[in-house]
């Protein structure tokens, strides 16, 4: 279009502002920057707990557990997480692509962070004494806070969900359920099992206290992508029998070099057979290949126009 074309059209520009529209964006903003302020609260209240009732020793040894175990998980998840959302809004009026979709993103967290901690929690003595050997007593609460990691692997697809289809309170009244229970737990594991369990108490708080917050947050996951438990858990069942062969031929593993000197080689034959082992089950059991994950991660069922 020419310059005396666009000096014909009667539109002109003007200023345009919504008060509805700001209000709600605000109030989204809002309800999402409450969330992850619960979020970082809840998740960091155990260190204190820790190092107030056992001591700058024991924290260093939980902290040293966490490095290991819950931080890398949570950022393994991200690779999964930083696509949901835009996929789930873009589905948020498609419930059928929505539900398939919230369903292979939750396999394949999943797998990326259970694959993980199956690495990791078997041969926790010798990575940690390849890190630091004084961090070699942090093994049991690592292989503790490992139990935990599989739930927020798959809890970490759902507000991404609830978001997505507009929800942001219910992702609020979880973080909320979460900063009451959580700490709840930390302050009595400590207090009532602290003498026996030492700061593992903590670790064990974790297993026994996230499953609550993680009932109420999958009951509206659920409910927003019209899914069945049944059809969720068959779903995830699946991929947790595949992990769970694989931890047990990484125990089998560990067991049969418990005679190596090395903490390294020990580690490493683990490491690979259990690598080895999930592959395969993933690739043979449920047709599933990394490039096949990196795949559907770009292409969504949106992008496609078909269910992935």
């Amino acid at each position: 279009m020419g310059d005396q074309d666009q000096a014909l059209q009667r539109w002109m520009p003007r200023l345009v502002f919504s008060w509805r529209a700001a209000r709600s964006a605000f109030h989204y903003g809002l309800k999402t920057l409450l969330s992850r302020l619960l979020y970082h609260i809840y998740t960091g209240l155990d260190y204190y707990v820790v190092g107030h009732y056992f001591g700058k020793q024991s924290l260093g040894l939980y902290k040293a557990a966490c490095d290991l175990g819950l931080d890398p998980a949570g950022v393994l998840s991200q690779i999964v997480v930083t696509v949901a959302f835009p996929t789930f809004a873009r589905l948020s009026d498609r419930p059928e692509l929505l539900a398939q979709q919230f369903l292979q993103f939750a396999r394949f967290n999943l797998m990326i962070v259970g694959g993980y901690i199956c690495l990791v929690v078997v041969p926790a003595p010798d990575l940690l004494a390849l890190m630091n050997p004084q961090w070699v007593a942090a093994s049991g609460a690592l292989r503790i806070l490992g139990l935990t990691v599989v739930l927020r692997a798959l809890s970490n697809v759902i507000p991404p969900l609830l978001d997505g289809v507009g929800r942001p309170a219910l992702t609020l009244m979880y973080m909320a359920v979460a900063s009451v229970v959580l700490p709840l737990c930390f302050l009595g594991g400590a207090v009532f099992l602290g003498d026996a369990l030492g700061y593992e108490s903590v670790a064990w708080s974790w297993f026994f206290g996230y499953p609550v917050a993680f009932a109420v947050l999958l009951g509206f996951g659920l409910r927003h992508a019209r899914l069945s438990l049944r059809v969720y858990a068959l779903a995830m069942g699946r991929i947790a029998l595949w992990l769970g062969l694989a931890l047990l031929c990484g125990v089998a593993a560990r067991m049969a070099t418990t005679g190596l000197e090395s903490p390294l080689l020990r580690a490493a034959i683990v490491m690979v057979g259990t690598a080895t082992v999930l592959l395969l089950a993933l690739t043979f059991g449920e047709g599933i290949t990394p490039s096949g994950i990196v795949a559907s991660l770009k292409q969504g069922p949106a992008q496609k126009g078909e269910p992935a």
